[in-house]
């Protein structure tokens, strides 16, 4: 209520008061019409005085605000207050919150970290409490109050696929997390040889994750990176490499054995050289059936370029002509023919 005159009325001899303020913009005469009141001790007190005013300055219409940021609340008054109360509105006056309630009278302002819900339709509210009176003002217009913008985090900053053969695949784990507010909504991708498999496509609340796989899937030997381009709230990118070697190859010398011509019942040995001429690791062993056996050397495993001796004995019980092949597992395989 703001009014430059008042009146006090007390039935009591003064003892207690009513206030009762009405506009007064004008010299003269004013009559006051009393109803409802009997008392021999009826008096009236007319005083001109300035109403003190409370008036809002900040936020006053326009303004947009962000949860969780720290906002400044600022009025001006006219004269001297005994305390403020301070109120938000957030659907244009219509229902009030308290922010803060007996402020001393001489503060100006309130710093206020902004929570509650979002609304295109705040106003705030500043009261004044004075002896007479308690004046009020409030936002000439709505403000808004909004959910902070999606921030993408991505962990961890890279990933190193290791060494893997080629034509094989290895999979890493990106962390897409928003760490701001509303939603974050994006995509992930990178160029080959790798790709994203799963989780490629989000779309995050505030605080949530999701897993993003990366297949590394190499075609070619040799080093390989790239960068995973995470999109929405500021976008991310993050570094992933591999190398890949090719697969192991066996070669086995020479391309078969002839032990000639020998006793029953005795043996010659004759052998064969296994080699890993390819990538990665040669793994296999070589077997024959009798009167043949591999007497050493029948497991093997070989690095690139590595070697391995495979000796293979004939034992003969019967006359005559025998003939078997020795079979080489691993990189691809191989048989060689043994004679005697």
């Amino acid at each position: 209520m703001r009014a430059s005159t008042y009146h006090r009325r007390s039935v009591n001899s003064g003892t207690t008061r009513d206030y009762i303020a009405f506009e007064s913009n004008y010299n003269g005469t004013y009559y006051i019409a009393v109803y409802g009141v009997q008392a021999s001790n009826y008096t009236i007190a007319v005083k001109d005085s300035a109403v003190p005013t409370v008036t809002v300055s900040y936020p006053n219409g326009g303004e947009t605000w962000t949860l969780n940021e720290t906002k400044r609340i600022t009025w001006t008054f006219t004269q001297s207050f005994d305390k403020f109360d301070i109120d938000i509105s957030r659907d244009s006056g219509n229902s009030w919150t308290t922010l803060e309630h007996g402020l001393p009278g001489h503060f100006t302002y309130r710093d206020w970290l902004v929570s509650g819900g979002t609304s295109s339709t705040c106003r705030i509210r500043v009261t004044g409490h004075h002896a007479d009176f308690k004046p009020d003002d409030i936002s000439n217009a709505n403000f808004s109050i909004t959910s902070p913008p999606p921030v993408i985090s991505v962990t961890p900053s890279s990933q190193d696929f290791g060494s893997i053969q080629v034509n094989t695949t290895a999979d890493r784990s990106f962390t897409v997390q928003n760490t701001g507010g509303s939603t974050l909504s994006g995509a992930a991708s990178v160029s080959t040889p790798f790709s994203v498999v799963s989780g490629g496509s989000y779309s995050l609340g505030a605080g949530q994750t999701q897993t993003v796989t990366v297949r590394y899937s190499p075609t070619t030997t040799g080093g390989h990176s790239q960068n995973v381009t995470f999109t929405g709230g500021g976008g991310a990118s993050r570094s992933v490499s591999g190398s890949a070697f090719s697969a192991p190859t066996i070669q086995v010398t020479p391309s078969s054995q002839d032990f000639g011509s020998i006793e029953v019942n005795t043996t010659a040995d004759r052998s064969f050289t296994v080699q890993n001429t390819g990538g990665g690791t040669l793994s296999g062993n070589a077997s024959v059936s009798s009167p043949f056996s591999v007497v050493s050397g029948g497991s093997y495993s070989l690095g690139a370029g590595q070697t391995q001796t495979v000796t293979v004995r004939y034992s003969p019980t019967t006359t005559g002509n025998h003939s078997q092949n020795v079979t080489f597992t691993g990189g691809g395989g191989v048989s060689r023919s043994v004679s005697g």
